[in-house]
C-alpha cells in the first residue's frame, strides 16, 4: 500500500529514527508475517 511507503519514508526522515543504521526495512503488507522461516509449528 502506497501509504505504508510514505508513513515509512517520513518516520526515516524524522528524529525518531536516529538510531537506526544499515537495515534493509521490508514493506511487504504482512507477508513475512505468515511465512514460518524458522520450521517451528506456530503456538495457535
Amino acid at each position: 500500500r502506497p501509504e505504508e511507503i510514505a508513513d515509512l519514508a517520513l518516520f526515516l526522515g524524522s528524529d525518531e529514527s536516529s538510531a537506526i543504521t544499515g537495515q534493509a526495512v521490508v514493506i511487504d503488507g504482512g507477508l513475512l508475517n505468515e511465512i514460518n522461516l524458522t520450521g517451528v509449528p506456530p503456538l495457535s
